[in-house]
């Protein structure tokens, strides 16, 4: 559980989070269809977490942050999935929990979480994975790029015709759920409303078909902050909406 989910080539992969005796993970689990079982192909994580971020790129696994025996972290990793060897990339700029990422281009955006020592995180950073997987953690001559921040946290970020949206998520401020899509404009480097949810969602996970958007609810309420926000409960509900902008 509280693990990151991506894909490699056609196969799915889960990336750390916690075991049944709720230890932390360094271990990846791929998804095996013919067999119906989960594999272990690939070498463990240096650095154990849950609740990180992962995404792929080309013959490379990213994961960035999560929290390792309850420390909240900012490093990133690399796996080259043909050597089977990790790399340390360029950390993020803050220490991070539960961060929502997604690509655009080849740009990794992540956004949101939960800081260390601060609180709910409302920060947004880009990095091109190209440089990210090219380039040392030593080499800095690449550094992440800093966006605007958000109104909320939690957010599920989404790619829709390569515009960077943000659906939903918590509302430090009234401490409420959110039912805003927000979406970045890069050419005056802000953020504006693109829509409304039918009903405020907290860390939904949303899935685009055309100009429709499947919207996974997973909403949970914040339990303790000292545990990292644990879910006293969970609503599931599925429903969908459209969205029109402008390109």
């Amino acid at each position: 559980m509280w693990f990151a989910i991506t894909t490699i080539g056609d196969k799915l992969v889960l990336v750390g989070g916690k075991h049944r005796d709720y230890s932390d993970s360094s271990e990846l689990g791929e998804w095996e269809p013919d067999s119906n079982k989960w594999t272990h192909p690939f070498p463990s994580m240096s650095t154990p977490r849950f609740w990180p971020s992962a995404t792929s790129y080309k013959n490379w696994l990213v994961v960035a942050c999560g929290c390792s025996h309850k420390v909240c972290l900012q490093t990133v990793e690399v796996l080259d999935v043909f050597n089977m060897q990790w790399s340390t990339g360029s950390p993020i700029p803050t220490l991070r929990i539960r961060i929502r990422s997604t690509t655009i281009a080849d740009i990794w955006y992540l956004i949101g979480g939960w800081c260390e020592n601060v609180g709910y995180c409302l920060d947004v950073c880009s990095l091109p994975l190209e440089a990210l997987v090219t380039h040392s953690s030593s080499d800095n001559s690449y550094i992440w790029n800093k966006l605007p921040s958000l109104e909320s946290t939690h957010s599920c970020p989404l790619n829709i015709g390569g515009s960077l949206l943000a659906v939903g998520g918590w509302d430090p401020k009234s401490e409420k759920p959110m039912s805003t899509i927000q979406r970045y404009v890069p050419e005056t480097n802000t953020w504006v409303e693109a829509g409304q949810l039918p009903h405020a969602v907290c860390e939904c996970t949303c899935i685009m078909t055309s100009h429709m958007i499947l919207v996974w609810e997973d909403t949970m309420e914040i339990a303790d902050k000292i545990n990292y926000c644990l879910p006293k409960y969970t609503k599931v509900t599925i429903f969908y909406i459209f969205l029109e902008f402008e390109q």
